[in-house]
């Protein structure tokens, strides 16, 4: 039982010098916090909607057909799909503006849906997305490795509860 035991605490002790290590390593590599998240997701609207009324999003996607009633709806261009081909999807879904490239057009049965024009979408999609939905945790860890994962999470957990982190 004695062997178990100092087997327990030795890598206790492991564990506690991986946690400093880890957070020297994300203090020199990440400065910044998402605390202080204006700084960090500066939003700023270039090009604000036609109209002047403020429009009420509950929710925003990419995926047309995970546009509920109250959606932005993000028409991206990829590869091998364009989601301005689905921008008609998104409207019957509810869709009640729509962030695309300058000089996309929305059809004339589009009555009332805004449209959001940037010439970088993803990255005004990203910071809309940054300010709607709750900031990140300002650490993640990922754990990796053969053995030991299970163990070396539940430890940490511990410890991070010990000291007054969510985890």
């Amino acid at each position: 039982m004695t062997d178990a035991y100092s087997k327990l605490n030795q890598r206790g002790e492991d564990v506690l010098r991986l946690f400093d290590l880890m957070q020297d390593t994300l203090a020199k590599h990440f400065p910044r916090t998402f605390k202080d998240e204006e700084k960090f997701y500066p939003y700023q609207v270039e090009t604000p909607p036609a109209s002047t009324e403020k429009i009420t999003v509950a929710g925003l996607t990419s995926d047309s057909c995970k546009v509920k009633p109250g959606f932005l709806f993000a028409a991206f261009k990829g590869t091998d799909q364009n989601g301005e081909d689905y921008v008609t999807h998104a409207i019957e879904n509810g869709a009640v503006a729509i962030l695309a490239e300058p000089g996309f057009e929305l059809s004339h049965n589009a009555g009332g849906v805004e449209l959001i024009e940037d010439p970088n979408p993803r990255q005004r999609f990203a910071r809309m997305c940054a300010r709607f939905y709750n900031a990140q945790p300002e650490t993640i860890v990922g754990i990796t490795g053969t053995n030991g994962k299970t163990s070396t999470v539940n430890f940490l957990q511990q410890i991070w509860s010990l000291l007054g982190h969510s985890s």
